[in-house]
């Protein structure tokens, strides 16, 4: 997804108005599976306090047959890294946007999420 940087200054940047187009924008191209087919984005939203939210499934698997925390201790490490080097987030991140990733089973069982900030990408 592709956030256009907005032209006045940093403190000032990506309101919750701006998020919102972007998720709207966004959200048109969806559903979107990931390479490997594990997941499906379903949703973008703008959340309260300057947060992009993106909601995905994990395909074929319902709540019961996951190990949770062995999970999200597994795949955390990669989406971080996957949103701090994705060229169309930086900017948003280095404005103080928070971007999550809300993770849900085949069933609609809530998994968890995954929070990225900008220290993440400095670690």
């Amino acid at each position: 997804m592709h956030i256009t940087q907005p032209t006045h200054s940093a403190e000032n940047a990506f309101s919750q108005a701006e998020l919102e187009k972007a998720a709207r924008t966004f959200n048109r191209t969806l559903p979107q599976t990931s390479p490997g087919g594990t997941t499906r984005t379903f949703k973008v939203e703008a959340a309260p306090g300057r947060t992009l939210r993106y909601h995905s499934t994990f395909v074929g698997y319902r709540l019961g047959e996951l190990n949770v925390p062995g999970l999200m201790a597994e795949v955390t490490p990669g989406v971080r890294q996957q949103a701090c080097t994705n060229a169309d987030l930086i900017p948003a991140l280095r404005a103080g946007v928070v971007v999550t990733y809300a993770y849900w089973a085949n069933d609609g069982g809530y998994i968890g999420e995954v929070r990225v900030v900008l220290s993440d990408c400095r670690r």
